[in-house]
């Protein structure tokens, strides 16, 4: 404190500001969950698990989920035809079972969309969603259908999941601004994975193997080596061996220069081996007995000759489609690495159309700028370096295939030479390496590579919702085309938990509006149970031009897509108390919905669960006509007013943060009597709450009829609000009175 020791005008700072009260709760974002190609994953108690990451654009969403362009996005995975089992006409349908068998399961994938074809008494019609969510075996796979009904049909095809896709492709074209993505991955998927060596050719790792014949053939460059037995089970392409022992008249300078394996048979008792002498020889083949056994000195990898690791950069089998080819750089001691993505297994199928990246000028220097690890940000590949020993020019990755050098002759491998392109890809196409699987193709990076992997069932990881748990602002949440009780009474909980989010759910298209309604049914909307005021149910599905079609066709989707849209522009322009809904509540991107007669209206309304209809309104378009969540209870049967709670609670949760650890007294009680009162008073000016004064529209109680002295003793601070929450005007009646001298006749309309 100031000393006052004269006359004078004091300036003294307060240490106890005034708490600011702004609004601190942030509009809701749209969360959607479903089946994604790839997506970010991270590994958490031996766990795979999907990290919520927000997009703002379609092309955001295929850049982190998909891949490709817009049009490869649907046809990632290509429909295939699954035939009965051998000796049968028809795949016959077990009752109460959720495992269909057929032949093969070559090409399907989890999350593969399943249809039926000649289906007879069939629980899946030929527009069914269900998903596969495991393959079991060789012969069986299993759906996300409970249960299946008897019945036989001549064939299943199987397509991409589109879901998910289908369901952020509406959401941007209607409008919507940023949705959380959380890709439905399986707790023990993989990550393709595989290791690039250094290019120190000299070197020779241990082991050594005695043989009696090798064939030779100096026009290629290659010499091959068979044993009687399973030899080389620690050798892999790309590594490096010494022979010893050859007695060759076509060539005397072989003993003891350095090959590089090329290929090993799937036996392991075939070896490759390939050299690129500086001198010209003989194009013979010969097949050749040593005068003494040939040993073979190397092979395996030890890790001293790891340059680059290479990992896909999410879990799952779509790893498996990427390829890595490094090569030298013009610019001596540099080299390039290129990125890939195809589903061909041969690497001389790549062409410069699979080209999705390309790094150039790299080190493997850590003090030079260019060293890799700080220049590769690469949506497809995460790189480490593998600590090679090698020094210079020999710690460059290995690379892989031959070039043309400047005048036109084969190059030296390590040396460097140009590199062109054409219209078919390249020149001379680099020998690529493909993520998670070994093929035989000339040079490839050796040792340790892992096949990408989807793993058992996706939908049965009940922690999966949990992980939105990272998110701190209040979720509109949809789990793609998703109807099933077991799931969405997940989702139900989880946002009651949270208090501050919603959910929206596809009704089941594919069933009867009865079965719709009904709680017979796991998809039925009355078979949700719990805080069912936290959801709302959306029906029919919507028709829009089909994105993988070029010729104008169109297609079925779930509209809970459109509708989070719909939410979070309503949200924006007017406010959560405003009901998503009515005539100005238009899906853009609609262009028909499936029309429901007077005896669907009226089976809706026979019973007790609420189903928010889509309908085709003259002058307005395509709009949802229905706001009300699945709870009976008629104080929380609307969406605005569970809504504006939400609201509310999450505004003054944050608003009240600085109460705590306060002293609890009545100046804390006034303080914060007077934030909340603020807040609300903003929120009934804007329209948020009802009545024609603040006292109509809520009251705010902190004092000491509430904050006695056991709460105050146990550490309690207690604030009661009550609020006159708005309602939606969802029946419009209109009395028309007509006037004849005296009298008066009323009809309603």
């Amino acid at each position: 404190m100031a000393n006052y020791n004269k006359p004078g005008v004091y300036i003294e700072e307060s240490l106890a500001p005034s708490i600011p009260v702004a609004n601190t709760a942030t509009p809701s974002t749209a969360a959607f969950i479903g089946y994604a190609d790839r997506g970010p994953t991270t590994t958490l108690n031996n766990n795979v698990v999907a990290v919520p990451t927000l997009v703002s654009s379609w092309s955001d969403f295929i850049n982190n989920f998909s891949f490709g362009t817009n049009i490869n996005t649907w046809t990632g995975i290509p429909p295939i035809t699954l035939l009965p089992t051998t000796g049968s006409s028809t795949i016959s349908l077990s009752t109460s079972s959720t495992t269909i068998t057929v032949a093969s399961t070559v090409g399907l994938q989890v999350g593969s969309v399943l249809s039926l074809v000649g289906a007879s008494g069939a629980a899946l019609s030929t527009t069914s969603s269900t998903v596969v969510t495991a393959i079991t075996d060789s012969t069986n796979f299993v759906v996300n259908q409970a249960p299946i009904t008897a019945g036989t049909v001549t064939s299943i095809t199987a397509s991409n999941n589109t879901d998910l896709k289908y369901g952020i492709k509406t959401f941007f074209d209607n409008g919507g601004g940023q949705a959380y993505i959380l890709r439905d991955v399986n707790p023990d998927a993989v990550k393709a994975k595989t290791t690039i060596r250094d290019n120190n050719l000299s070197t020779a790792l241990t082991g050594s193997i005695a043989f009696d014949a090798y064939t030779s053939n100096f026009g290629n460059k290659v010499v091959t080596i068979a044993a009687t037995t399973a030899a080389f089970t620690n050798h892999y392409a790309g590594t490096t061996v010494s022979l010893s022992g050859i007695t060759d008249t076509n060539y005397t300078n072989l003993n003891g220069n350095t090959w590089v394996v090329s290929s090993v048979s799937s036996d392991k008792k075939t070896l490759s081996l390939y050299y690129s002498p500086a001198s010209a020889v003989s194009t013979s083949t010969t097949t050749y007995t040593a005068a003494s056994p040939v040993t073979v000195t190397g092979g395996g990898l030890n890790g001293l000759g790891q340059a680059i690791v290479v990992t896909a950069k999410s879990h799952g089998a779509w790893g498996n489609g990427i390829w890595i080819s490094t090569t030298p750089n013009s610019t001596p001691g540099y080299f390039d690495l290129t990125v890939y993505y195809s589903n061909t297994t041969t690497a001389t199928n790549l062409k410069a159309a699979n080209i999705v990246e390309r790094f150039l000028q790299l080190s493997m220097d850590p003090g030079n700028s260019r060293y890799f690890l700080g220049q590769i940000n690469s949506s497809w590949i995460d790189v480490v370096d593998g600590g090679s020993t090698g020094t210079g020019i020999f710690r460059l990755p290995q690379f892989t295939g031959t070039w043309k050098n400047t005048t036109g002759s084969d190059s030296v491998k390590g040396a460097n030479g140009a590199f062109s392109w054409n219209s078919n890809g390249f020149t001379n196409t680099p020998v690529a390496v493909r993520l998670g699987t070994q093929t035989s193709s000339l040079i490839q990076s050796g040792g340790g590579t892992t096949a990408g992997s989807e793993g058992p069932t996706a939908r049965t990881n009940t922690s999966l919702i949990s992980r939105f748990d990272t998110v701190i602002t209040p979720l509109i949440l949809n789990w793609a085309n998703n109807s099933y009780s077991s799931d969405i009474n997940q989702l139900i909980a989880y946002s009651s938990t949270r208090g501050d989010s919603f959910v929206l759910i596809d009704a089941e298209a594919s069933l009867t509006l009865a079965d719709v309604l009904s709680s017979t049914t796991d998809v039925g909307i009355s078979s949700y149970t719990g805080d069912v005021n936290y959801a709302a149910a959306y029906y029919p599905n919507i028709i829009i031009a089909d994105p993988s079609s070029t010729t104008g066709k169109t297609v079925s989707v779930a509209p809970c897509g459109a509708v989070a849209a719909l939410y979070t522009d309503t949200d924006s322009r007017r406010g959560v108390f405003k009901a998503p809904a009515g005539v100005n509540a238009r899906l853009k991107s609609a262009v028909n919905v499936i029309p429901l007669s007077n005896d669907d209206f009226t089976k809706i309304s026979s019973y007790s669960a609420n189903l928010n209809i889509i309908r085709f309104i003259p002058g307005s378009g395509i709009c949802v006509m229905g706001a009300r969540t699945l709870s009976s209870d008629f104080t929380l049967r609307y969406v605005p007013v569970r809504r504006t709670i939400n609201y509310v609670g999450s505004s003054l949760r944050s608003l009240t943060q600085f109460a705590i650890f306060e002293p609890n007294d009545q100046n804390l009680w006034n303080t914060v009597s007077s934030v909340v009162n603020r807040f609300l008073t903003d929120f009934w000016r804007a329209g948020g709450l009802s009545g024609s004064t603040s006292a109509q529209a809520f009251y705010v109680k902190c004092d000491n009829t509430i904050n006695t002295t056991g709460s105050i003793n146990a550490g309690e601070l207690h604030i009661e609000v009550g609020i006159a929450v708005q309602k939606p005007a969802e029946f419009v009646i209109i009395r028309i009175g007509q006037l004849d001298g005296s009298s008066t006749v009323t009809a309603s309309i």
